[in-house]
């Protein structure tokens, strides 16, 4: 580990020898995430929008010469987590009226076509049916901000402010949208979405109610925000801030949110605010 830490330091010249990389016993340990700097020979950026570096050259998504099928099958098996994915499910999702030889015959010839664009075979594993992106040889985003969500999630039983605010901070680095944000129409692709969506509300929920007891009152509110920009109809976040203000004393602050939150579920949903809602606006007026 200290190791790395004083590589990313160091900041790697970009021309490092791949070379020594492909082949130095490091490979036999899984090379820690977060150090973004590491030259991995592969990098893939999912949230917020979908881009590619292979030997830290950027691959346009708009080239027509950047076969389209491929990277489906790229983005396809990151949305089931890359990890031991069948090739059937793979196969049913991005083909799903091929069947049997012919929904074999394109998973194969796909593959190929990935591995080349990837300039790494040994980056993609395929064993006894099951695909997985080696995470020796590649770094992607999403799988970072899992990480840093789960150190998080250990913070809250003994809290140190100071590791929890460099949590934040990474996770604000690194969140920058919904996951293949511009996959959203792709079915395959939407249960991750909203799994990854629904932990990072209830991250920003936490991160501010751990910063309202700790009085860091600027902290909590930009929390607060980040959540309802993440999702503005998210209710429970409204009422955390509304009674944020209540306690403050600020009433102006507390009923302009209250009308903000009114208006959202009115305009998007047809719908009041809850009870619950509706009793903190109570106490406002």
């Amino acid at each position: 580990m200290t190791q790395y830490t004083a590589a990313d330091q160091a900041r790697i010249d970009k021309n490092i020898n791949l070379t020594w990389i492909n082949h130095s016993s490091t490979y036999e340990t899984r090379l820690p995430l977060q150090l973004e700097s590491w030259p991995y020979p592969i990098k893939i950026y999912t949230l917020g929008h979908f881009s590619l570096q292979t030997d830290f050259d950027s691959i346009s998504m708009s080239s027509s010469s950047v076969p389209k099928k491929p990277l489906d099958l790229l983005k396809c098996l990151l949305a089931f987590e890359g990890y031991q994915v069948s090739q059937e499910k793979i196969s049913d999702a991005l083909w799903p009226n091929a069947e049997g030889d012919k929904a074999r015959q394109n998973f194969d010839t796909t593959l190929y076509r990935l591995r080349k664009l990837l300039k790494h075979d040994h980056a993609l594993v395929l064993k006894e049916g099951l695909l997985s992106i080696d995470p020796r040889y590649a770094w992607v985003d999403n799988w970072v901000l899992l990480e840093v969500l789960r150190q998080l999630e250990k913070q809250w039983a003994t809290p140190n402010i100071s590791q929890v605010k460099t949590l934040q901070q990474k996770l604000y680095n690194i969140y920058q949208g919904d996951f293949l944000y511009y996959e959203a129409d792709q079915s395959w692709a939407i249960l991750l979405k909203e799994r990854l969506s629904n932990r990072m509300l209830k991250t920003f929920m936490q991160l501010g109610a751990f910063w309202q007891v700790q009085n860091q009152i600027d902290l909590a509110e930009k929390c607060y925000e980040k959540g309802l920009s993440l999702d503005p109809l998210h209710e429970p976040i409204y009422q955390q801030l509304i009674q944020l203000y209540i306690d403050l004393g600020n009433q102006s602050q507390a009923l302009k949110t209250y009308e903000k939150c009114r208006k959202m579920l009115s305009s998007k949903l047809g719908v009041m605010p809850s009870e619950q809602t509706t009793g903190l606006y109570q106490q406002i007026t």
